[in-house]
């Protein structure tokens, strides 16, 4: 749970493609982590994007936080998340 900044070249992909679903693996802090780096980036308008996320007290969270378009997988793991 260590807080890594995201890599300028990570951001600058981004900002010139944007994936079509911003993924929050597993946690609400994770997503709220996700949640301030495309904030303080510049990067809002991904937060109109797909979300998928673990549960449905992430999905709440998400809510809370404005996300519009939120699936809850199946479970945290990687085979549920991409599913």
């Amino acid at each position: 749970r260590a807080r890594l900044a995201p890599r300028p070249a990570a951001l600058a992909r981004l900002r010139a493609e944007g994936p079509r679903i911003v993924l929050s693996a597993s946690s609400a802090l994770l997503l709220e982590r996700l949640d301030g780096v495309l904030r303080s980036s510049g990067l809002e308008a991904l937060r109109a994007r797909p979300l998928i996320v673990a549960s449905a007290r992430i999905a709440a969270r998400a809510a809370e936080l404005g996300y519009g378009e939120v699936h809850v997988a199946r479970g945290a793991d990687s085979a549920a998340i991409l599913s």
